[in-house]
């Protein structure tokens, strides 16, 4: 289920859930919308919900709302660092992983084993990977408005 709140001062939420007919095997959202359910004691009317697919996080360059006609990345960035490479190759090439041997004092190697201990999203500048549910953009990823006041209010920096 997803809870969505009515208003930014509301004390009242929308919930949104599929329903399934495990006996039947099908969705059964048709046959219920209209009818009444109990929920805390009050009476709720089942009423459809839209289709909202939300906003696109676009795996090129890892920001939302556009897609891959839209994008003016020049390169591929990582998820867990916004560095110009794939994601899978993080630990051997980005500076906050490899390490250096040289530095003084000396910079050691995040093991392949352990995660990322450097991540930076690239849409929040948060410590989490930009494809995180922690991402502040996660959250509103139904929210196109929110986000595009969102990205206005970076480059405005």
């Amino acid at each position: 289920p997803r809870l969505v709140c009515n208003s930014r001062h509301s004390t009242t939420y929308t919930a949104y859930f599929n329903i399934w007919d495990s006996l039947a095997g099908t969705k059964a959202a048709k046959t219920l919308i209209g009818r009444l359910v109990s929920m805390g004691g009050k009476m709720c009317q089942i009423q459809a919900a839209k289709a909202n697919p939300g906003v696109a996080l676009f795996q090129r360059c890892w920001q939302w709302g556009h897609s891959a006609s839209g994008c003016t990345a020049k390169a591929l960035s990582c998820p867990e660092c916004g560095g110009p490479h794939d994601q899978g190759q993080h630990h051997q090439v980005a500076g906050c992983c490899k390490g250096n041997p040289k530095a003084n004092p000396l910079v050691p190697a995040v093991p392949m084993s352990e995660p990322c201990t450097h991540m930076r999203c690239v849409n929040c500048a948060g410590n989490h990977t930009a494809n995180s549910m922690k991402c502040s953009f996660w959250g509103h990823r139904f929210d196109s408005n929110w986000i595009k006041r969102r990205y206005a209010e970076v480059r405005q920096r």
